[in-house]
């Protein structure tokens, strides 16, 4: 570089610290730096020094500048606002259980106290089922229903044509007599009650020789009829109760659950530990007032049941739960 150039330079230079007196900082800066850039030769304008940055840095952190044209406005960052958290597959909210602040606004939702052990009102649960060997229980109290257990096959209806039911009286009252007690026995345990309902109802003796088959088949055949044509029904309203369960589970399933958890209810296990009968189907616990569903099953060779039965808890009364093979809800097995 030339002196002719030097000497430019620094008149510029000096030029540029004569008119940075008289403005702002950011003005000086790019009075500064637009003096300083040699537009015909394409080289970089000298370094400011540092001096004048920590200057020009100390001005510019204690005083604000009015906007420019040549400055850009940025946008606020956006506030951090906490959302509602989204309802879970279990139908309630965070803030429906957890205990809110002081300063909580009256809109939010109120949090009930788990319900006092004073409050709650005794109930016992009754199995009244024909098969109890070796029974296996697993019985809870819900204070909302339970999505339903898929059935694993159709339950088909029994047959009521005249030549299936002689030979299904033949065969249960001669060939194959006295295999009732089987955990699968002859046409299923549904067969079973009907044929041995028909006997009583006909006030019939099974047949000892071959001579008397026919007649005891054409004494037993209304009874039989009627017999499977009742139970078939049986069977058409607990497939009716399953579908209005399973709709009532999907429309308010989510919204009883919430409600229960605000009112301190929670599923309550029940140990089945009295015997009744000679076998231990009797089980006591203590609910809160409302409606509760007691959900479960009872597991014995060759057959399962499932409940889901609701029960109206009332205080000051004792409740008692029957359940039985006709409200049971799904009856799996040699059925």
């Amino acid at each position: 570089m030339d002196i002719a150039k030097i000497r430019m330079r620094l008149q510029a230079i000096a030029f540029s610290c004569l008119v940075c007196a008289t403005l702002s900082p950011a003005q000086a800066l790019a009075v500064s730096t637009a003096d300083t850039a040699d537009t015909t030769t394409g080289d970089a304008p000298l370094p400011m020094p540092k001096s004048s940055r920590r200057a020009q840095s100390t001005e510019t952190s204690g005083q604000s500048t009015a906007p420019t044209d040549d400055t850009v406005t940025q946008k606020p960052k956006a506030a951090n606002i906490n959302l509602p958290e989204k309802s879970s597959d279990h139908g309630f909210n965070t803030e429906d259980f957890m205990q809110q602040s002081s300063a909580a606004s009256g809109s939010k939702k109120k949090i009930i106290a788990p319900v006092d052990e004073s409050d709650k009102i005794f109930v016992r649960i009754q199995l009244t089922v024909p098969h109890s060997t070796n029974a296996v229980h697993k019985l809870v109290a819900y204070p909302y229903p339970m999505q339903l257990p898929k059935a694993r096959k159709e339950i088909l209806d029994l047959s009521t044509e005249s030549t299936a039911l002689k030979d299904e009286i033949l065969t249960s009252g001669y060939t194959q007599r006295g295999t009732s007690n089987k955990p699968y026995p002859f046409q299923g345990w549904r067969w079973q009650y009907a044929y041995h309902n028909a006997l009583k109802r006909a006030h019939a003796d099974e047949p000892s020789v071959i001579s008397d088959i026919y007649p005891f088949v054409r004494k037993m055949m209304p009874y039989c009829r009627e017999e499977v044509r009742r139970i078939n029904n049986i069977e058409h309203e607990r497939t009716e109760r399953y579908k209005r369960l399973a709709e009532e589970y999907e429309q308010h399933g989510q919204e009883s659950e919430t409600e229960a958890t605000r009112k301190g209810y929670v599923p309550v296990p029940i140990e089945i530990n009295k015997l009744w009968r000679g076998h231990f189907n009797i089980g006591e616990i203590k609910l809160g007032e409302g409606t509760w569903w007691i959900t479960g099953t009872k597991k014995v060779p060759g057959i399962t049941y499932y409940w889901q039965q609701p029960i109206e808890v009332v205080k000051g009364e004792s409740v008692v739960c029957e359940l039985t093979e006709d409200n049971a809800l799904v009856i799996e097995g040699g059925w």
